[in-house]
């Protein structure tokens, strides 16, 4: 699996899926909203972790449940690129 770090995960979080952040607690909070306005998912990422500091296989995995994500790999492609907004959205809605 590709390793990630936390400012890759941050950038995907914040330009792709254009997550509302919170930075005023414990740990950096994520919101991501659709179009219409619902919460969709939400995630922490810690204020210690440094811009290249890698994630482990645990961290990914508590992350991509968060986002409401099926696989690890679905969360590699957020960050990587292939996955876009539009898909992201077909996958963590899935269920509704």
């Amino acid at each position: 699996m590709t390793s990630l770090n936390s400012s890759e995960l941050e950038q995907a979080l914040l330009h792709k899926l254009r997550c509302r952040v919170d930075e005023k607690k414990k740990d950096i909070r994520y919101e991501v909203f659709a179009d219409d306005g619902r919460l969709v998912a939400r995630t922490w990422m810690s204020h210690s972790w440094r811009q290249n500091t890698p994630l482990g296989a645990g961290m990914l995995s508590k992350i991509k449940r968060q986002l409401q994500l099926t696989s690890l790999q679905d969360l590699v492609d957020l960050v990587k690129c292939p996955l876009t907004r539009e898909r992201y959205f077909e996958i963590a809605l899935a269920e509704d």
